[in-house]
């Protein structure tokens, strides 16, 4: 078994010797034979596609579950910073640790920070709150048959291309490769 345009021209020209040549059993078998290995070409192709869309799916979890986590405890840092600053303490040390959570966040997704009188904002590149002050807000994703939560059509009608190109763009906002 190749790929599908090879198996799909081997198997238009074993229908072209059918054509010329009707009542050839060797022939026949010939198209039987190409169309079965066109069929087994689908099938290795959709077995590669589902095992692609599988580990995106796998990568895009364990990204999420990743950003919920430092997103929380930004937000708990957030709130430490508040008290110690509203005690007039130096609060520079958890400073410095929230800093390495959100150098660490910015690595799994783009995200913005804003400086407020409450603490850091942190928002996605598209402006989703991620943590507000001592408040954080976890993103969530669904896997399966509707490929990831950023697509708005099921993979089921949806072209290859286009389940490409909204992979890639669930992907690309998390910064998987």
């Amino acid at each position: 078994m190749g790929d599908i345009a090879s198996a799909f021209a081997a198997f238009s020209s074993s229908l072209a010797q059918l054509s010329a040549n009707p009542s050839s059993a060797a022939v026949q078998q010939g198209v039987l034979s190409s169309g079965q290995d066109l069929a087994g070409s689908f099938k290795s192709t959709a077995n590669s596609l589902t095992s692609a869309q599988s580990d995106a799916d796998q990568q895009v979890t364990q990204n999420v579950a990743q950003i919920n986590l430092l997103t929380g405890q930004i937000a708990q840092l957030n709130g430490q910073v508040a008290q110690l600053t509203g005690a007039g303490k130096d609060g520079g040390a958890i400073e410095d640790q929230r800093d390495q959570l959100v150098q660490q966040l910015s690595t799994l997704t783009g995200i913005s920070v804003m400086q407020t009188s409450e603490g850091e904002t942190i928002t996605t590149g598209s402006g989703t709150p991620l943590v507000m002050a001592d408040r954080s807000y976890s993103l969530q994703t669904t896997t399966g048959t509707t490929a990831c939560s950023m697509c708005s059509t099921q993979t089921e009608s949806t072209s290859p291309r286009q389940f490409r190109e909204a992979n890639w763009e669930a992907r690309s906002k998390f910064g998987i490769r």
